[in-house]
């Protein structure tokens, strides 16, 4: 069997193999876990519950059909035209308020509640571990 190296980019952008003793720059995530960077159509705070819209990235929202398709929450706060890392998984800290074991839900204009909506649309975004941390977990929405 032959010995294989994986290809790489170099420092100059041209390709090269991987050899022996070399390490590979991997940038960690903002505040590590699952992140993905967004451009935000909207101010959003730390802590919002983002969306994908037909005008772009904003603040989801259990009361309009057209935010509730969401992608994660901002890490960072953000000005439209502004990129911010969105934790779509993992655990996420810095908030507050929440009581752990608990799920934690969608409410108006990408805020965290953790009281069952009864009307609207339902989506539980997580479960807290927690006061301040929670365990993101995108589930689908409910329409009540």
């Amino acid at each position: 069997m032959a010995l294989k190296k994986p290809l790489v980019l170099g420092s100059d952008g041209s390709i090269e193999q991987l050899q022996s003793g070399d390490t590979l720059d991997i940038p960690a995530s903002g505040g590590g876990g699952d992140t993905i960077p967004l451009t935000v159509n909207e101010t959003v705070g730390n802590g919002s519950v983002v969306c994908a819209t037909a005008s772009g990235i904003v603040n989801a929202d259990k009361d309009d059909d057209s935010k509730t398709s969401v992608i994660g929450i901002a890490t960072a706060s953000g000005s439209p035209g502004n990129q911010i890392d969105v934790r779509v998984a993992a655990q996420m800290g810095g908030l507050s308020g929440l009581t752990a074991g608990n799920p934690v839900f969608l409410g108006n204009t990408g805020q965290l509640t953790q009281t069952l909506p009864t009307f609207g649309t339902v989506i539980r975004v997580g479960t807290a571990i927690s006061a301040t941390d929670m365990i993101v977990d995108i589930s689908q929405p409910i329409k009540l």
